[in-house]
């Protein structure tokens, strides 16, 4: 089963940037997106990205080509940028005095050619991302006068081109680079969260809660098996998603972060056997180690083979004579706001679960209002996750905040009480909870500092009558 990229309209962006005319940004067609997301591009040997009529349009899309090839570039230079750092560790490690050098373990002497090969490794299969994922350009021969003006204007390198002679956008200073390799490095500790063996105790604490909290507000029967539509924004890897369709309902995820989206796109969608890939995920950060082992400790993913588990959910769909037997599931690329805002979408879904979510909003009540509108009249909402507020603003006045986001200029941060008495609000009736659960995230077992959060838990239902 192939997870299909739904063709809709929003925005892959990076959320660092300052935004410049969103209303008009966010309506970029998804179509293009899909075009870098779908394996089946194979067989197109280049990505050809056309000039609208409309300037801002254009703009907006040659933004988009920009940015997507930039987390390309990301990907494609994490090694160098790597190795830099461990090249410096290990001038810092040789710089020690001859005694001081005497009274450490042997085997630390070795440990920085050890990680070398382990940047090697992450790199391989962030080559694959790369190989799988082609760069958005536009042929030389194919640039009009006006077109050429929009690109100089969006800083097109004019020296970098790819395998086919197509015109790539670069990312638009260092800023930019430092920030995306931040992520994919994120991305390294996110496929240990969702698609290993030992991340399955973390799941645990919080998607086998959402997903027993599911099971008993929305039973899955026969006559309902992958037909109860369940929405999951910001679902990351697609774990959660997964679990969902397998558990017997019709389930979306939605993600904005790119380095995300075309990572589990190649998990999904590859066909790989379990186990079939060895990543370092913990290299980029040697502090609070118990043990020099919990460094360079790798893992194996993915832990599970999805497609037999997707042919097993079909087979027990039918020996209980299912009314749908094939599992359904999605993910759509952009931005959940500017998605879900439309019509179609309104009173169209049976749950809404918001994992680590709702504090990705700058004004948190818009999430809230949403996520109402999107649910039917009996639809529940399963929230899990702390208040980690992502657009909280900087308080350091000495930091160039100019090419920042604006939303860190507008983010309100609410307390859980102000959350729920606006959930109350808008029409919200408490079914379970809040309650505390203590979980970790994306976090080193062999971690003295690991990322410790105690989350809020709780359950929500639109009233079937409008009060």
């Amino acid at each position: 089963m192939r997870l299909p990229i739904v063709r809709d309209r929003g925005m892959i962006f990076d959320p660092h940037r300052r935004r410049r005319k969103v209303s008009l940004i966010v309506m970029v067609a998804l179509v293009l997106i899909c075009w870098c997301l779908l394996l089946s591009f194979a067989a197109q040997d280049r990505h050809i990205l056309s000039l609208p009529a409309d300037e801002e349009t254009a703009d907006s899309q040659l933004e988009e080509a920009e940015h997507h090839n930039s987390v390309l570039r990301c990907f494609r230079t994490y090694h160098s940028a790597m190795i830099k750092e461990v090249t410096k560790r290990q001038i810092a490690f040789d710089m020690l005095p001859t005694q001081h050098k005497a009274r450490i373990p042997a085997p630390s002497a070795q440990k920085f050619q050890m990680m070398k090969k382990m940047v090697e490794t992450n790199q391989r299969f962030f080559n694959l991302i790369v190989n799988a994922n082609p760069p958005w350009g536009i042929p030389y021969e194919s640039a009009s006068p006006e077109l050429a003006s929009k690109l100089l204007r969006l800083q097109l390198a004019k020296n970098d081109t790819d395998a086919n002679g197509l015109q790539m956008f670069t990312p638009t200073g260092e800023t930019n680079l430092n920030e995306g390799r931040d992520k994919v490095i994120g991305t390294l500790h996110q496929i240990y969260r969702d698609w290993t063996a030992e991340g399955a105790e973390e799941r645990s604490q919080s998607y086998g809660r959402i997903l027993r909290e599911l099971q008993r507000l929305k039973p899955v029967t026969p006559r309902n098996r992958n037909l109860q539509k369940v929405l999951i924004p910001g679902v990351g890897m697609g774990r959660l998603m997964l679990e969902s369709c397998l558990a017997g309902y019709s389930t979306q995820g939605n993600d904005f972060c790119l380095q995300f989206l075309l990572t589990s796109n190649l998990i999904f969608n590859g066909g790989f056997s379990p186990n079939k890939f060895s990543i370092f995920p913990w290299i980029d950060d040697p502090s609070n180690r118990w043990r020099l082992l919990d460094l360079v400790q790798p893992v194996r993913f993915p832990d599970i083979d999805i497609n037999n588990l997707l042919d097993k959910a079909r087979e027990q769909a039918e020996n209980q004579g299912a009314t749908e037997i094939q599992p359904s599931m999605s993910m759509a690329a952009g931005e959940w706001l500017s998605i879900y805002s439309r019509p179609e979408h309104h009173e169209a879904w049976d749950a809404v679960i918001t994992s680590f979510f709702i504090d990705t909003a700058a004004n948190p009540i818009e999430y809230l209002e949403l996520i109402y509108k999107c649910l039917k009249p009996g639809g529940i909402w399963i929230n899990f996750g702390p208040l980690k507020y992502h657009w909280q603003r900087q308080i350091n006045p000495e930091l160039d905040q100019s090419h920042l986001d604006s939303r860190y200029t507008e983010s309100v941060e609410l307390s859980l009480d102000e959350i729920l008495y606006a959930a109350n609000d808008i029409g919200f009736e408490m079914i379970m909870g809040p309650s505390r659960h203590i979980c970790r995230y994306a976090s080193s077992p062999g971690s003295m500092a690991a990322n410790i959060y105690d989350a809020a838990f709780f359950s929500m239902r639109k009233p079937l009558r409008q009060q």
